[in-house]
């Protein structure tokens, strides 16, 4: 109980249930009990992070292109549009 009252965070490693008296021991000295999940691994294989989506996008657009190519239709067309829309509330757009 004196390591628990002294400190603020505790961890406490896999057991039998997630009810073990060491976690209740814990709470009760004041110390913030730090449970682990059984494979931390499991969830993080899920997540996507934005470099992944990114690469995501990439690929389906690649795809996309591909497909277009084999129809014979032209990838070009939507791909290049302008990027007039960023300057429309520019104060410069007049030459002001």
């Amino acid at each position: 109980m004196r390591v628990f009252q002294s400190s603020i965070f505790c961890l406490q490693p896999l057991g039998d249930s997630y009810t073990r008296r060491s976690i209740f021991d814990s709470i009760l000295a004041g110390c913030i009990p730090v449970l682990f999940h059984p494979d931390p691994r499991s969830r993080l294989e899920t997540l996507e992070d934005a470099f992944d989506l990114a690469i995501k996008g990439i690929l389906e657009r690649i795809e996309t292109v591909r497909i277009m190519i084999r129809e014979g239709k032209d990838p070009s067309v939507g791909f290049a549009d302008g990027d007039d829309y960023k300057y429309t509330f520019s104060p410069y757009e007049n030459g002001i």
